[in-house]
């Protein structure tokens, strides 16, 4: 298990999506599933500093873990959901 915590602000993407490819090269996940990853997490990311957080930026946590044949990315953040 690997996190990454960090201030959630869109410039931050790219730290992200870095982070997350270094863990799927870790876990040995083809490319293909580290670019789903990726996007999966940036777009995860993306919400939460445009929406939970209204682009001012605040705490998020980003979790690569594995488990027998089961990888899973979680996205922590203390946002606000408005609806």
């Amino acid at each position: 298990m690997a996190t990454l915590s960090l201030h959630a602000d869109l410039k931050d993407m790219v730290t992200i999506r870095n982070f997350v490819a270094a863990c799927g090269r870790d876990l040995e996940l083809s490319t293909e599933t580290i670019e789903a990853f990726q996007l999966a997490v940036d777009e995860a990311c993306t919400n939460v500093v445009e929406h939970g957080y209204a682009g001012h930026g605040g705490a998020i946590e980003v979790t690569m873990d594995a488990e027998d044949d089961l990888v899973r990315a979680i996205v922590r953040n203390w946002g606000c959901l408005l609806y």
